[in-house]
């Protein structure tokens, strides 16, 4: 979304004058999508792991 309003204000469709609070809400999204994507990488792994330990016990 960030990104849309940051192409309209370069294009005159929208007023600038919020650019610098656009541009730092893309950025802090940026920021949240690659933690959460982290966050997910660890909880299937900690989800595998666990899976993993049931079994081993099991067998």
């Amino acid at each position: 979304m960030g990104q849309n309003d940051l192409k309209e204000m370069d294009a005159g469709q929208m007023d600038p004058s919020g650019r610098s609070l656009t541009n730092a809400g893309r950025i802090c999204g940026i920021i949240a999508t690659i933690l959460f994507a982290i966050g997910v990488l660890v909880a299937l792994a900690l989800i595998a792991l666990g899976f993993l330990g049931a079994v081993a016990r099991a067998g």
